[in-house]
């Protein structure tokens, strides 16, 4: 995929991430909106690493058979090491 598309996705997560402090921050109930919030920053963030492995063409035809709601897009990343260490 090309890098407008991956930075778009950045930015939509530090957007979505600075939203979400800001709300924690100045809410004396708890940690609700952090649950609620983070999958949607993780799926910005999965989609823009997943999507450097895939060729424009590929990542177009598998998003529309998939309509959107792919693993293989949305998911963690199975080429990155979930426990990686300082």
């Amino acid at each position: 995929m090309d890098k407008p598309f991956v930075m778009q996705q950045l930015r939509e997560a530090r957007d979505k991430l600075a939203d979400l402090i800001r709300e924690i921050d100045s809410d004396d109930n708890g940690f609700g909106v952090f649950q609620a919030q983070l999958p949607f920053i993780y799926r910005n963030l999965n989609l823009a690493w997943n999507s450097t492995r895939k060729s424009d063409e590929e990542f177009f035809r598998a998003f529309q058979e998939s309509q959107g709601s792919s693993r293989e897009f949305y998911g963690f990343p199975h080429d990155l090491d979930p426990f990686i260490h300082d």
